[in-house]
């Protein structure tokens, strides 16, 4: 026997098998794995140095020392990165600090960077989709600059300045497993989200009228 479904009953079990769908299929979104916050990072230095560093000079010496001009967390993670970048373009690279360059390698030429600013953070927090979940922005935001000099007389032959945001967006409930506590740099803290501005405060004021209330009301 045929079952005739009417154009109700039709339009319900479309609509049923849409909501399957979406439950179905709103977790595997994210179901591919999401980088912890090194590598994000380390990934975002490296699109900067491809980009910042693209009319990088061809010198003549093949040696470059590189040398920071000042102290930052993230120093060791923008070296390696950097030296990396330079060795895959065939130079010969050597870390220096704290010394002449100039004096003691003059046919070399000498890479000075300096971390303006270069941070990993989590500018935003809310909910979107059918399911509301809680999704947070992650942003690694870089601020360098780079100053390439010969060995003799420390002339300039090339600097360059930039400043490049990067993002993505992962579940609320995994920023904890992409953070690295050893690296407080690597940990940022998750803001405050949208409704707990307005929740908190209206729950705070439905107590305290609760308390009132009962306080008035036994007496």
């Amino acid at each position: 026997m045929k079952v005739d479904f009417g154009p109700d009953e039709s339009f319900l079990i479309r609509i049923s098998i849409f909501l399957f769908l979406i439950l179905f299929f709103s977790p595997l979104v994210f179901a591919q794995e999401v980088k912890n916050n090194e590598t994000f990072l380390r990934d975002a230095i490296k699109e900067f140095l491809k980009e910042s560093l693209a009319d990088f000079p061809a010198v003549t010496s093949q040696n470059i020392f590189i040398e920071k001009e000042a102290q930052h967390p993230a120093g060791w993670l923008l070296e390696e990165e950097l030296s990396s970048f330079l060795i895959s373009s065939h130079y010969s690279v050597s870390l220096i600090r704290n010394f002449d360059s100039a004096s003691v390698h003059p046919d070399s030429r000498n890479l000075f960077y300096r971390i303006i600013d270069l941070k990993l953070e989590y500018p935003e927090i809310k909910s979107r989709g059918f399911l509301k979940e809680t999704l947070v922005t992650r942003k690694a935001y870089l601020n360098l600059s780079f100053q390439l000099t010969e060995g003799n007389g420390g002339k300039i032959i090339w600097s360059k300045r930039e400043v490049k945001e990067y993002s993505d967006v992962i579940k609320k409930g995994m920023f904890k497993k992409l953070n690295n506590p050893a690296y407080p740099f690597l940990s940022p803290p998750l803001p405050e989200s949208s409704l707990s501005k307005y929740l908190e405060p209206a729950l705070v004021t439905a107590v305290v009228g609760g308390l009132v209330y009962l306080f008035f009301a036994n007496r």
